[in-house]
């Protein structure tokens, strides 16, 4: 059965690349200022969410979507079963500066050099499709399902994961779970996710604005007012890129996932830093440039590098900030570490702002993940990884990802990035892409994943 399965999975890429692209060409940004009934995320949300749909039930599944519109689902096999999930969703960041998308806009899912160009095509579109062709795959070979396998897909998975907790409050929770959203072989332990705002009351003759989010190092911000000049000055100074038309000035910077925040360019800070260093000030980019800066690991805040031997160091990053309207907010985000007190962290973050002229007015958490190595769940996969790959001994990964592996028990974020191979990982910056050399390997391990989990 292995044989065949891998070889029906063979025969299936250039039908795999063109549904990715399918999905891909839809803009699925979250837009709630365009919310209408039904559609709480934005028209572009809910596009994706048909089309995934469509999609399923041309491949044979039965298909649910949310009356709200935040959730969908669509399964195969026997109402009897046991209930095995596959998490996924179809809401993506911001494509954020156009100019940096420079292979490819960000919406053409053209491929270029052996890549999908486009935002989704690994996070999470790419690799929800994938899973959905291993079914497809599974259903050529004659399979017959003794689960109901069931895929969940979220319309808020990149912002406040109202979706994923609207289909826990209304429908069954599968036995065992996984989300293709992170890297291969898989991920047990998964850091607390904290995400808040630090606001302040003030008014000020400039404006600071950035449209990001929580979790991406933020690419660019604008500055609009006075000072242009000495502003500038400060940014040719300390090396920083910049954009100005002489009213106003946009600080470039390079995004990637809050997770992995050290590997970015933080616009925001680098603008609070050369204003700081003008005599142009605000409490919020004050403190951006006294606490954070260039550091990384919130090393200012704490006094030291924070940092544990199971999931490693305590991540931080400032994702977005507005100034305008008397009002001026900071968005953070931070993972920490799975041995770390998460509460004692998060108070000190809460009393170091307070202690700074900030207030915090909004908190998001997200609880640690941890399912123990010798769970059947992941000695399954990382045997159906070995199998596939020819490697041995593979450990599970940790991760400071907030993946839907955290949505309830016996879940785990299960691949598609190849770290080991030096995959391309693009998630939430330019340019992302999905290799298309790695959809062979990937094809393979979900089918025979699917098919190993379905018959136990």
């Amino acid at each position: 059965m292995k044989k065949e399965i891998i070889a029906t999975c063979d025969g299936m890429i250039d039908e795999t690349i063109k549904e990715i692209q399918r999905l891909v060409r839809i803009k699925s940004v979250r837009d709630v200022e365009n919310a209408e009934p039904g559609k709480p995320f934005g028209r572009g949300v809910d596009n994706a969410l048909n089309e995934f749909i469509e999609m399923a039930k041309e491949v044979g599944l039965e298909t649910y979507k949310d009356v709200d519109g935040m959730y969908a689902y669509a399964e195969i096999g026997p109402k009897e079963g046991k209930l095995f999930g596959i998490l996924g969703h179809v809401d993506v960041v911001p494509e954020n500066d156009l100019e940096q998308w420079t292979e490819a806009a960000p919406y053409s899912a053209d491929i270029v050099d052996e890549k999908i160009i486009g935002r989704g095509s690994l996070d999470d579109k790419g690799p929800v499709v994938i899973n959905l062709m291993a079914i497809k795959a599974l259903l050529k070979t004659g399979y017959e399902f003794k689960s109901r396998v069931r895929f969940i897909i979220g319309g808020a998975e990149e912002t406040t994961w109202e979706c994923i907790e609207k289909y826990r409050e209304e429908q069954e929770i599968p036995e065992i779970s996984y989300s293709p959203d992170s890297n291969f072989p898989l991920i047990n332990a998964e850091k607390t996710v904290f995400q808040w705002d630090g606001e302040a009351k003030n008014t000020y003759d400039f404006t600071v604005e950035s449209n990001g989010a929580y979790n991406a190092v933020a690419d660019n911000v604008i500055y609009t007012g006075k000072n242009i000049e000495l502003i500038t000055k400060e940014l040719d100074r300390l090396g920083y890129k910049y954009k100005s038309t002489g009213e106003t000035i946009q600080v470039l910077g390079l995004s990637t996932h809050a997770k992995d925040s050290y590997k970015g360019q933080n616009a925001i800070t680098r603008l609070s830093e050369a204003m700081f260093a003008a005599g142009v000030h605000s409490v919020a980019t004050d403190f951006l440039a006294k606490f954070v800066g260039e550091t990384k690991y919130a090393e200012l805040i704490f006094g030291e590098k924070l940092e544990e031997e199971v999931s490693g160091v305590l991540a931080f990053n400032v994702g977005k900030i507005s100034i305008k309207d008397g009002i001026e907010k900071i968005g953070f985000d931070s993972r920490i570490p799975v041995l770390l007190n998460e509460e004692k962290i998060m108070q000190k973050y809460k009393d170091f702002l307070n202690e700074n002229g900030l207030e915090v007015t909004y908190e998001d958490i997200m609880e640690k993940l941890y399912v123990p190595v010798d769970a059947p769940l992941v000695s399954t996969l990382l045997r159906v990884y070995e199998d596939v790959t020819g490697k041995q001994n593979v450990k599970p990964l940790s991760s400071g990802g907030g993946t839907y592996a955290r949505a309830w028990d016996n879940c785990v974020a299960f691949g598609m990035v190849f770290q080991e191979e030096k995959m391309i990982d693009k998630m939430h910056q330019a340019n992302e892409c999905l290799e298309i050399k790695f959809i062979k390997p990937a094809l393979e391990i979900y089918a025979l994943a699917i098919h190993e989990i379905d018959q136990q």
